[in-house]
């Protein structure tokens, strides 16, 4: 028999519970890694065995792999789905018997029986972004390769370097991938164990629903109650204010195991509060006095003028729920507190509704998520790039921080972007500036237009005034940005500040978010009100060339959608090329709209005429409107082509007039190719 030499081996390491096959796998194991720990656990209807591995340095800085890795061998010959379970329960079972922080949360081992361990893993995790790094291994492949030091090595560089842990898109819903916030957590936790209500606002992808995820888990560990209301939901904003009060209650009885004995007929407007109080004291004296914790998530959607539901959004149902809430958290402050979420802080910024007092005015203080730090930024780079085999400079984390602002959402996508370019690269791999600019410049072009127009979205719908202010500061209009900063002590840069957007520096103000202020400046470039001659005809010139292309490409389609291409091909060259038509007929169809051809000339103008010619069949939907109108606007627009080509004075009224025009037409054509 093989003599089994482990090294490091820790008194905890007992391998009796193994047999001759386990401890061939447990030996190859000891020649990279120290064995410190084997155990059987105890699950719900079957045993499994498991060890600890602590990383050596080689897998230390391979993988960013401090703490020990539990490894769970499954005898069965047959992996079912369920034991992706059962091994969350060994991972949690054996963790309780630790030292806090001695095992990898992040990352374990399984050793099958069943040949076709890994395709089933894949299968299993494909869709699931937060899942463990599983790093799979079958009894057979790890026997048969006893002599060869670079398996192991080769399994977990395959499993790690092809995760990309950056790209998540949903709320972070485990506390692994969790970070930068949780001395934000233990505050909500400490107003809650002080019976004080919270309100937590921010733009979309700040991470609100990731802290009250954190939150949840948390309280949980310390034995409190939660129940997470997500106003989203139709469940929820379709309802009435007084049924929506026997949903949470009915919510806490179902995940608590509690019997009720109210009805959701016994919630009349005139009871549901008094019942409500009722059914709440009786759940919390079931679980065992433990003031219990109300989450509201994505509470606009139950707020007086934003909500899409008519009952809540003029007022009335708000009124009444949230007075309900507050006279029953005033009388039975042991009882239970709540907490709010939300893009908009309205409902605690608004003091009266339709002329009565609104009841969680000023009782809420907002709070705006705050943004990621240099420190913060640099933590969770080169925590999830080590995973990874990508550890980060300092000075591209501090570049990523300015870029995004710390907005985390965004910098874990800019970084997504870092990891897909460096798949055919030999990893680990040190991130620099040359390889984070190829990988922002990439980002920009193809999401940022994107991801900025979504964080912007809730300005953009309920900030009129602070959106408009942005477009004014992004293309360098700072006296009407100057203007409303102060006015009404200072409000409007009260949003614009604790959003994360801007900060300001002694009397002047910038952005935060340097995306950000590209995607407006970039959207906005032709919206500047004080412009020198050179830059009036720079303006008419690149937005006629921009236009002109996509006329001509929307012109094309349309005739030979409408009319098929030899039909098409004859109204071209009658209508733009008159007297020409046996010169012309030589060149295919998609060739007349070839304006690099020097033969071919179909400009502006004659795009306008030949969409004139056949408005009624092929144009009048996309430009919704008659043809008149559509031909006065572009003749207005045409009407400066000599300024553009000569450099002569643009008059500002001229000016104006182009930009409406063209306006109009840009945005139409926008439509109808999105």
């Amino acid at each position: 028999m093989k003599e089994h030499n482990y090294v490091g081996l820790g008194k905890d390491a007992n391998l009796s519970y193994f047999d001759k096959n386990e401890r061939n796998i447990i030996d190859l194991f000891s020649n990279q890694w120290l064995i410190t720990r084997g155990t059987e656990v105890q699950l719900s209807n079957s045993t499994c065995k498991a060890i600890l591995i602590k990383p050596t340095s080689q897998f230390r800085e391979m993988f960013n792999l401090d703490r020990e890795v539990i490894v769970v061998f499954s005898p069965y010959q047959i992996f079912e789905p369920r034991s992706i379970d059962a091994i969350d329960r060994a991972f949690d079972s054996i963790s309780s018997t630790l030292a806090s922080l001695r095992t990898e949360e992040i990352c374990s081992v399984i050793i099958s029986n069943d040949d076709n361990i890994e395709s089933k893993i894949n299968k299993l995790l494909i869709n699931n972004e937060e899942a463990k790094v599983i790093v799979p291994f079958s009894y057979k492949e790890l026997l048969k390769n006893i002599s060869n030091d670079y398996f192991i090595e080769n399994r977990f560089r395959k499993y790690f370097y092809n995760r990309d842990l950056f790209g998540f898109n949903s709320p972070i819903q485990k506390e692994s991938y969790f970070f930068g916030r949780r001395d934000f957590v233990q505050e909500l936790v400490d107003k809650h164990m002080s019976s004080e209500c919270s309100g937590i606002f921010g733009l979309r992808k700040t991470g609100k629903t990731s802290i009250l995820f954190s939150l949840s888990r948390v309280l949980k560990a310390k034995g409190y109650p939660t129940i997470f209301i997500d106003c989203q939901d139709t469940a929820v904003y379709k309802k009435r204010w007084n049924k929506l009060l026997y949903y949470i209650i009915s919510e806490l009885s179902q995940k608590y195991s509690i019997k009720l004995n109210s009805k959701i007929d016994d919630y009349s407007e005139e009871s549901a509060s008094e019942k409500f109080a009722e059914d709440l004291k009786h759940i919390y004296i079931k679980i065992g006095k433990k003031r219990i914790l109300l989450v509201f998530d994505e509470v606009e959607r139950i707020t007086f003028d934003i909500s899409d539901e008519p009952h809540w959004k003029s007022g009335v149902d708000f009124k009444d729920f949230w007075r309900s809430l507050r006279g029953n958290f005033q009388k039975n402050q042991d009882l239970f507190s709540y907490l709010i979420s939300s893009t908009n802080p309205l409902c605690v910024e608004t003091r009266t509704i339709n002329g009565s007092d609104n009841p969680i005015y000023q009782q809420i203080a907002p709070y705006y998520i705050q943004q990621f730090s240099f420190e913060q930024t640099r933590i969770m780079l080169n925590k999830l790039g080590g995973y990874m085999g990508m550890q980060f400079e300092d000075v591209v984390c501090a570049s990523i921080t300015q870029d995004y602002g710390g907005h985390p959402f965004l910098m874990r996508q800019v970084c997504s972007v870092i990891n897909a370019l460096q798949k055919d690269n030999t990893r680990p791999i040190t991130i620099n500036r040359i390889i984070y600019e190829r990988a922002k410049s990439k980002f920009e072009s193809e999401l940022g237009r994107e991801y900025s127009a979504m964080i912007l979205d809730v300005l953009r719908t309920n900030y009129d005034i602070e959106f408009e202010m942005l477009e004014h500061l992004a293309r360098g209009d700072k006296d009407f940005f100057l203007e409303h900063a102060l006015e009404d002590s200072n409000f409007y840069t009260g949003h614009l500040i604790g959003y994360g957007v801007i900060y300001k520096s002694g009397n002047d103000y910038d952005f935060k978010i340097d995306t950000l202020k590209t995607y407006l400046a970039e959207k906005n470039k032709f919206k500047k009100l004080i412009q020198t001659n050179a830059e009036k005809i720079a303006e008419i010139s690149a937005r006629r060339n921009s236009i002109e292309v996509k006329l001509r490409r929307i012109v094309r389609n349309q005739l030979k959608a409408n009319y098929g291409e030899e039909t098409a091909k004859k109204k071209v060259i009658k209508h733009l090329h008159e007297g020409n038509i046996t010169k012309f007929n030589r060149f295919r169809y998609n060739d007349l709209f070839d304006n690099s051809n020097s033969e071919i000339k179909l400009y502006f103008s004659k795009l306008k005429n030949l969409m004139e010619a056949s408005w009624e069949d092929c144009f009048r939907h996309i430009f919704d409107t008659d043809v008149n109108n559509f031909s006065a606007k572009m003749t207005i627009i045409n009407s400066l082509r000599e300024a553009d080509a000569h450099a002569s004075e643009v008059k500002d009224y001229d000016m104006s007039s182009f930009r409406g025009a063209m306006g109009w037409l840009e945005e139409k054509v926008e439509q109808f190719e999105n």
